[in-house]
């Protein structure tokens, strides 16, 4: 008798694992897929109505414009560079980071060269605690700078102590200086 109950909830388990590992996922990708259609469709019948389809598109792109030439004038310069350097060492010395070094790596063209707006990389290497670092990161998150970290490496200083070193690359952008003839 306990056999057959041990076959019995031996079959319910292996019956409860294939619905909730295979039909369940496959209901949940089914939906997931015919929202998509659902969207394309929606899409397409807005579109199909004529003028008032491209109206709207156009409408859209004229705001995403309007909206990229409010904050390209907020990009700085490569002359305010050192301000901007300044900020960055602020921020670092009010999170108790101590900067070991900041150097320029150099300028990468953003667009292909299209743009006026350019990405200068700083080499950033940092020393302190890992809550200290979390906290520069989050300051950096609220920062009125566009930028973008490339890369970070983190390393303990000595086995039995809570200091870390960091060195990162920030990519920081910046509106290229023209020189008018």
């Amino acid at each position: 008798m306990l056999k057959r109950a041990g076959f019995f909830i031996g079959w319910i388990l292996f019956l409860g694992g294939v619905f909730y590992f295979i039909y369940l996922p496959q209901q949940h990708r089914l939906s997931m897929k015919i929202d998509g259609e659902k969207k394309i469709i929606d899409r397409m019948e807005k579109l199909s109505k004529g003028a008032e389809g491209v109206w709207d598109v156009e409408g859209e792109i004229e705001k995403n414009q309007n909206e990229i030439r409010k904050y390209e004038g907020k990009f700085p310069t490569e002359g305010d560079m050192p301000h901007v350097i300044q900020k960055l060492s602020e921020l670092f010395s009010s999170s108790q980071l101590t900067v070991v070094s900041l150097l320029p790596k150099g300028v990468v063209s953003v667009n292909g060269g299209e743009s006026d707006i350019v990405k200068n990389i700083l080499s950033v290497e940092l020393m302190g605690r890992f809550q200290d670092f979390g906290n520069m990161i989050h300051g950096l998150e609220f920062h009125t700078l566009a930028l973008t970290v490339e890369s970070v490496e983190i390393d303990k200083v000595e086995e039995k102590s809570n200091q870390i070193k960091i060195k990162m690359e920030m990519g920081i952008f910046i509106k290229k200086q023209r020189l008018d003839v």
